[in-house]
């Protein structure tokens, strides 16, 4: 469901882009108010990360200087020079403020957690790290009836998995604007008729790929009296909110213990920044649905994830502000 642009961003140089405010961050060749970025939070592991100009820099100076308190993580100076260590420094380039030589503080902590998470896993590649912790901010995807979602009495017709061929065939690689128009009839609509309370895409994705690939999706009104599930003009239904379409997989497809091919992995596994998702996850391959602990960030998100661990529009392991995950269910599809 991503929509907007706040938050880490994708892309090359795929990080912060302004989220945060009031707090800046200059590297001078002389020792200022500083803080220990390797605290509870950051994972780092003492790396000192300087917080108060002094001066103006140039991104150069800057950099250089960065490298240099870097290299108690980063003892071989040819890293930076391999497509990791290149895409480190364009993150941070991208964050720069040429005319004051500021970094905001949350970007310059990212970064070295980032580089020490990157230098500990030499096998991830950039694509993989961007995928995991670089996505956007998810949108606002309609409203989540937690009276009927989570009744315990809430039943749905069973239905089989689809096969990992049939979903990812059916699952849409354009984007969700452009899904929404092709869909038409109510979908539409409402995309176009409340586009600050419906702006995320994931679960309308995901709800394409299952009906595309023999799953049937139901007329859905919740006790609100309002649209569980919006027709399309090819006669289907589809959810908007991918915590309403996470509470109907679980009813339709089952969860372990009951359904052996369902993994379910709570948000505290994952760590400083999500850090431990990519292996919790490798190797998995089917439905990815996430959950979020807070509306506001979005319900959750809804997606495909492939064999190698990443998730066709992310997997939001951690974005800024960080996604608040509550659970991360997987449907293994064979």
């Amino acid at each position: 469901s991503t929509a907007d642009n706040s938050g880490y961003t994708g892309g090359s140089s795929g990080g912060h882009n302004g989220g945060h405010t009031g707090h800046n961050t200059g590297i001078p060749n002389l020792p200022p108010p500083k803080f220990d970025s390797g605290d509870s939070n950051s994972g780092a592991g003492g790396i000192t990360v300087f917080t108060k100009p002094v001066f103006k820099l140039k991104f150069a100076l800057y950099f250089k200087l960065f490298k240099t308190r870097m290299k108690s993580v980063v003892s071989d100076p040819l890293w930076w020079r391999t497509t990791n260590g290149k895409k480190i420094a364009e993150y941070l380039q991208g964050h720069f403020d040429n005319q004051t030589g500021l970094m905001d503080v949350k970007t310059t902590e990212f970064a070295v957690w980032a580089i020490g998470y990157l230098v500990s896993h030499p096998e991830v590649t950039w694509e993989q790290f961007e995928n995991w912790f670089l996505g956007e901010v998810e949108g606002q995807d309609g409203e989540y009836d937690s009276e009927f979602w989570d009744n315990p009495d809430l039943t749905f017709p069973q239905q089989q998995l689809p096969s990992f061929y049939d979903f990812n065939s059916a699952y849409p690689r354009i984007k969700g604007k452009e899904l929404a128009q092709l869909i038409g009839g109510e979908i539409l609509d409402l995309y176009t008729k409340y586009p600050n309370s419906v702006r995320g895409y994931c679960a309308l994705k995901v709800s394409r790929a299952l009906n595309y690939s023999g799953i049937t999706i139901p007329h859905i009104v919740t006790t609100k009296d309002d649209a569980g599930t919006v027709s399309g003009d090819d006669g289907k239904y589809y959810f908007l909110n991918a915590k309403a379409l996470n509470k109907w997989m679980q009813k339709t497809f089952g969860i372990s213990p009951d359904n052996p091919f369902h993994i379910r992995i709570s948000g505290s596994e994952g760590g400083i920044k999500g850090e431990n998702f990519p292996k919790l996850t490798a190797g998995l391959k089917g439905i990815y649905s996430m959950v979020s602990s807070n509306s506001k960030w979005a319900s959750g998100h809804a997606d495909l994830i492939k064999g190698d661990g990443t998730c066709v529009n992310g997997c939001h392991f951690y974005d800024t502000p960080p996604a608040p995950i509550a659970y991360i269910d997987i449907w293994i599809l064979n």
